[in-house]
């Protein structure tokens, strides 16, 4: 299995994320999951299910987009 993780602090709380890939590969099934308060992770949630053509700047692409959606971190950089 391959995958992406990272971590941060956001007003000195704890988060971490997944996104991860199963087969290994970035165009077979993919998944991602945080955790937040130093809690467990998320429910797996399905990722970028429609994307054929995927390539590793459209994971970071939509991995920041998760977390902007979820007011996580700024959806504007500076």
């Amino acid at each position: 299995m391959m995958q992406l993780e990272g971590s941060f602090l956001k007003k000195g709380n704890p988060y971490a994320f997944w996104a991860f890939f199963p087969s290994g590969v970035l165009t077979g099934p993919k998944g991602f999951s945080i955790s937040s308060y130093g809690s467990g992770g998320s429910t797996v949630e399905p990722f970028l299910i429609d994307e054929k053509k995927i390539t590793a700047k459209h994971v970071v692409f939509w991995v920041e987009k998760r977390l902007a959606a979820q007011g996580i971190i700024p959806v504007w950089k500076d």
